[in-house]
């Protein structure tokens, strides 16, 4: 019995071997089976980055990216702005003022149509606007009618003739017709001081006194500095204080100024220029003469504003004034500027 159950017990032991054998080896088996058919391929690792020690992975993108060059900055440099006058021009006015032997002051401002900064020569006094004045009332009667085609013919008529003959009665029968829309003096003068406010001049005020002996008008009077006058004319024609057809007008009358009033800036052989002129007598039997106008066209052009204040006689003010744009034609730099604005 002893011997039946020593062989029984063996028994068991031996088919269990067996089967955990047969499960093990089979696995082995195809494995090794495998590994001959097909030899396993070494997979590729590829490298990770991370922000910081344990930050998340980066996306390709980015990983891409951080291998890339730095661009270089391509920053526009600011265009040099050229001046209006040559580099010499304060020493050579310095010298024309000792040469006409003024008794008065001379004093000059200009500034390019494009891009640029104005220069004054000989400081910027105010002196009564005069006749130039009449360029800022034509301006704000074709602003108040809604421009050159609502005037009428006796209009037109009374403009050309105020500008091109600097005519006294033709604008103030323009004036009026700003006073019968704006309820008198005090409104139609406030109405033109409001041009000069668009364009940025926060100082000069259209004068209402009345005019003294020797003077036609209001406006006439009113302080007006060779600074603010460039701002007001180059603001005119650059489009800024009326639309196109309505500064073409006014311009091309202020370029057809008759041959008895064409002196100084008309008289130095300029291939372009629209200028308007102002004069009158002073306390003393003395006149004061001065002129602005535009020298070109476009980005090239100049705005200048001439004031001789006093002088001996009108003819020796015209006389000054023709030496004055005679000297200005030699400084003159008529050049291609970056295109100017409008912002006062």
């Amino acid at each position: 019995m002893i011997l039946i159950l020593v062989l029984w017990l063996g028994y068991m032991v031996f088919r269990d071997s067996a089967s955990h054998a047969s499960h093990d080896g089979g696995g082995v088996a195809a494995a090794v089976s495998s590994s001959r058919a097909a030899p396993v391929r070494a997979s590729k690792v590829r490298p990770t980055e991370s922000h910081g020690k344990s930050g998340p992975m980066a996306h390709p993108a980015a990983a891409r990216a951080s291998v890339r060059p730095a661009r270089t900055s391509t920053a526009t440099a600011t265009p040099t702005l050229v001046p209006a006058l040559d580099g010499n021009a304060d020493a050579s006015f310095a010298k024309l003022t000792t040469r006409l032997g003024l008794e008065g002051r001379l004093a000059l401002a200009i500034q390019p149509l494009g891009r640029g900064n104005i220069e004054v020569l000989g400081g910027d006094p105010a002196m009564q606007a005069m006749s130039t004045s009449k360029i800022l009332i034509l301006s704000a009667l074709l602003r108040d009618k809604g421009g050159v085609d609502n005037l009428t013919a006796e209009q037109r008529s009374l403009a050309e003739a105020a500008v091109t003959e600097s005519d006294n009665d033709a604008i103030l029968a323009l004036f009026s017709d700003l006073e019968a829309d704006h309820g008198g003096l005090l409104g139609a003068s406030a109405y033109a001081t409001s041009l000069l406010r668009a364009v940025g001049d926060d100082q000069t005020q259209v004068m209402t006194a009345p005019p003294p002996p020797g003077y036609a008008t209001t406006f006439g009077q009113t302080p007006w500095t060779p600074t603010a006058e460039v701002t007001f004319f180059r603001s005119l024609a650059l489009g800024c204080v009326l639309p196109p057809a309505d500064t073409d007008y006014v311009l091309a009358l202020m370029r057809s100024i008759e041959p008895s009033e064409s002196f100084g800036l008309g008289s130095a052989g300029f291939s372009q220029v629209a200028f308007k002129g102002g004069w009158g007598p002073e306390p003393g039997d003395q006149y004061g003469v001065r002129q602005t106008g535009i020298i070109g066209g476009g980005a090239s052009g100049v705005v200048v504003s001439i004031t001789a204040d006093p002088v001996s006689t009108f003819a020796a003010g015209q006389s000054v004034l023709d030496q004055v744009a005679q000297w200005l034609r030699a400084e003159i730099r008529i050049v291609p500027r970056p295109a100017a604005g409008c912002s006062p």
